[in-house]
């Protein structure tokens, strides 16, 4: 065992461990469950050691207060009275040696959490893997639900315009025009086709950025959208000819409304 090894365990502080990053825990359960022992331990230890310096941080009036008593005893002849410090000095000492104790209980659970991540690893990714298909596509959705939401507001926005100023012809407002934040209020407004593109963008680049390897055959099992079909919304999941019929269907209409923007 090296020196630094035998010099972390003697101040009570656990070997080096590598956090999951957040939503990890949510995403794996089994890693939830291992990481929750560890944790634990880990809010004990600190329990502890709060309550050992809580004492330690008594102790100068204790001492204090004992050397008054002690003063007092001393001219009138009396006997030295009981330390009020010696009680929360042992406690304070105790509660230090469990604190410190509780780091290779920690280790050990780190170490367990280690060795589940080592032994499942494959079955956690194949899990992953899924999971982030379908996340790519929930966000690819958001995106075109919110490319209609925005059409639907636009095309709100002129029908308003032009009862406010029927029978007159006046030009239609910019609805494509997407203002800058205060900090970049000097430079020209982005369109929102531009805006949208870059949304369309990343929803394409983000799942590959880690080592997931993400096929846009994964992810169009997960696509799925609500069309209306003969006055009712139905639900279409993607792969089928019917999704395409609808998609292409959807994109003839939202083109037609690009275009009367």
């Amino acid at each position: 065992m090296r020196v630094l090894e035998i010099d972390r365990r003697a101040h009570g502080t656990p070997d080096a461990f590598t956090e999951p990053p957040p939503g990890a825990r949510a995403a794996i359960p089994k890693l939830d469950k291992a990481m929750q022992k560890r944790d634990s331990l880990i809010q004990k230890q600190t329990e502890l050691m709060f309550e050992a310096q809580r004492l330690r941080d008594g102790l100068p009036a204790a001492r204090e207060h004992d050397r008054v008593q002690a003063a007092e005893a001393a001219e009138l002849g009396e006997p030295c009275p009981p330390s009020t410090e010696e009680a929360p000095t042992a406690e304070a000492a105790k509660k230090s040696r469990l604190a410190i104790a509780l780091v290779d209980k920690i280790n050990q659970a780190q170490g367990d959490v280690t060795r589940l991540i080592t032994r499942d690893r494959e079955k956690f990714t194949r899990e992953l893997h899924e999971r982030t298909a379908q996340h790519a596509a929930e966000y690819e959705l958001a995106i075109s639900r919110i490319e209609q939401a925005r059409a639907r507001l636009a095309e709100d926005v002129i029908i308003g315009a032009w009862l406010e100023n029927h029978p007159n012809s006046v030009p239609q407002p910019n609805v494509m025009q997407i203002p800058q934040p205060e900090e970049l209020e000097d430079q020209p407004p982005r369109m929102w086709p531009h805006v949208l593109a870059d949304l369309r963008r990343d929803a394409g680049a983000l799942p590959r950025r880690g080592p997931l390897v993400v096929s846009d055959k994964n992810i169009e099992r997960h696509r799925a959208f609500v069309a209306q079909e003969g006055g009712h919304n139905r639900w279409f999941k993607g792969g089928t000819e019917v999704y395409w019929d609808v998609h292409d269907t959807i994109a003839r209409i939202e083109a037609g409304i690009t275009e009367t923007t």
